[in-house]
């Protein structure tokens, strides 16, 4: 009688693991998309490069290392609440993208999760354009600490997140705005 109800337990079990979320079996940590000046790094959730000139990603530590990086957007999506930039000590940074009316089109572009912005670099994040903030974290907290000097400037904003901005220890923080109209320096929502 014993093995009889084994075999059937065990198929229970199976079912049952078919009905729950994909994100429920997810691997602690998962990632998403992260693309540095054209670059995939991660890409559905596995690592598929670990940089390109000026910046490197660490995927056990889901952290960004810029030193002295001077190129194009920094696109993140999904890469959870730990995700965190670090700026080289006494490295000078820039990223820069040309906004065409969107959110998306921001220098740096943090979505469905949180950024950190830490180090004892500096950055200087820039769009140019019609839309878009130098930093903007959608659905996310921004926190830039250590000696870390951040400057933004965007047509919309200089930085936007949709959560709280938490600015701590000696990090300095500039932000601007260059279009008419536009949104505000910081926004926070």
């Amino acid at each position: 009688m014993k093995t009889k109800r084994l075999p059937a337990t065990l198929l229970c079990l199976c079912m049952a693991a078919m009905l729950l979320p994909a994100a429920a079996l997810a691997a602690p940590g998962a990632r998403g998309q992260l693309t540095v000046n054209g670059v995939p790094l991660v890409s559905g959730g596995q690592a598929t490069n670990s940089g390109t000139p000026g910046a490197s990603y660490d995927y056990a530590s889901n952290t960004l290392t810029l030193s002295s990086y001077d190129g194009g957007q920094i696109w993140a999506m999904d890469m959870g609440d730990d995700f965190t930039i670090y700026l080289a000590q006494g490295s000078v940074n820039k990223a820069a993208a040309s906004g065409a009316g969107s959110d998306e089109d921001s220098a740096i572009w943090m979505e469905n999760g949180s950024l950190a912005i830490s180090g004892s670099g500096s950055l200087t994040a820039e769009t140019q354009g019609t839309g878009g903030s130098g930093v903007a974290v959608r659905g996310g907290d921004l926190t830039i600490s250590g000696s870390a000097t951040v400057s933004a400037a965007g047509p919309w904003s200089g930085i936007y997140s949709g959560g709280s901005i938490t600015i701590s220890g000696s990090a300095t923080v500039s932000a601007a705005v260059s279009a008419a109209g536009s949104q505000g320096n910081i926004i926070s929502d």
